[in-house]
């Protein structure tokens, strides 16, 4: 299940921002899924290291409130 929701968290980062560079997905994205009858709030916040590859924390705001940490990012 969280590999879905970062999955089409990422999709929907790269659509929104029309894959201009890695620089345009750092923000906060915030989407809803419909893994069923019910509908799941999700939040992915993705940052610059000071190494520059990017990070990525993802929240689930209905389910709990702990971060799941994002182990892949990257553009294509």
């Amino acid at each position: 299940m969280r590999w879905l929701m970062m999955m089409a968290l990422m999709s929907m980062a790269v659509v929104a921002q029309g894959a201009t560079g890695s620089h345009a997905l750092v923000g906060i994205w915030q989407g809803i899924l419909n893994p069923g009858p019910t509908q799941l709030r999700v939040e992915l916040r993705i940052r610059k290291s000071d190494a520059g590859t990017l990070r990525g924390t993802m929240y689930s705001v209905d389910q709990a409130p702990d971060p799941m940490p994002v182990t892949l990012l990257r553009l294509d």
